[in-house]
């Protein structure tokens, strides 16, 4: 669900800023949509920190193999840093 949310955030800049006119822009900033689009970041944020709670159950598990393990671990770290990235660019929650 957090890839989903990501996904849909970068749609919906993608979406909201490319049918924007970019002179109205300037004046009306922020475009219309932008509250309702910031609302996938903080998704992103709960469903990031519910991935990192679920390693514990997943490197206890007897049925999941070493590489498996990792590679779900090494899913949580771009996760957890790719919502560093958007809390350092503001876009979590409604500071803009």
């Amino acid at each position: 669900l957090a890839s989903v949310c990501y996904l849909l955030f970068a749609a919906g800049l993608a979406l909201v800023f490319g049918t924007t006119d970019m002179n109205r822009m300037i004046f009306d900033f922020p475009p219309a949509g932008t509250g309702a689009l910031l609302v996938l970041p903080l998704l992103v944020v709960f469903f990031t920190a519910l991935c990192v709670v679920m390693m514990v159950p997943v490197w206890r598990s007897p049925d999941c193999t070493v590489w498996q393990r990792i590679r779900y671990s090494y899913v949580v770290v771009v996760f957890c840093l790719l919502a560093l990235v958007l809390w350092y660019w503001n876009l979590i929650g409604w500071r803009y």
